[in-house]
């Protein structure tokens, strides 16, 4: 058996035992072909269903995180609900104590006021009783005096 030059066109195959190039024609190559097809379809199927599975797992996690991030920002949501009523509650609060403490101190003036009022109108009072009590008694002095003015006239 010669040996031929082997040609880029020309699948051959090295016998194991006497390393002799064997030339592959269709008959012969075709159960090689298809077995190495197989296999590579195999591997590729394989590899296709990893690939899957792993996009799977993927999607399966990124939409846990998209819920616990929901579930996140919904938390987040209720708390700044509930601070925002406290503040609410706490600034009303706030607001009623400073009205409570301004009406007070508005009650205080006014209740200062009246009393500086009800002396005013207490010592006017006594002055309007002593300045009639000092006119009655200068017309009673007047009627004197004119009483008086007529017995010296009828005297004379």
């Amino acid at each position: 058996m010669t040996v031929q030059p082997r040609t880029l066109n020309e699948p051959t195959i090295s016998c194991p035992s006497c390393k002799t190039d064997i030339k592959l024609n269709e008959s012969l190559a075709a159960p090689l072909i298809a077995a190495t097809r197989e296999e590579y379809e195999r591997r590729l199927a394989q590899s296709n269903a990893a690939m899957t599975a792993r996009e799977e797992e993927l999607q399966r996690k990124q939409a846990a995180i998209d819920a616990a991030r929901e579930d996140i920002d919904r938390q987040v949501a209720e708390k700044l609900k509930l601070e925002r009523a406290g503040i609410a509650v706490e600034e009303a609060r706030k607001a009623k104590i400073l009205v409570s403490t301004d009406l007070e101190d508005k009650d205080r003036k006014l209740g200062e006021l009246e009393a500086t009022l009800r002396a005013r109108d207490e010592k006017l009072a006594a002055a309007q009783l002593q300045q009639a009590e000092f006119m009655k008694q200068q017309r009673a002095l007047d009627d004197e005096k004119r009483e008086m003015a007529l017995t010296i006239e009828k005297r004379i």
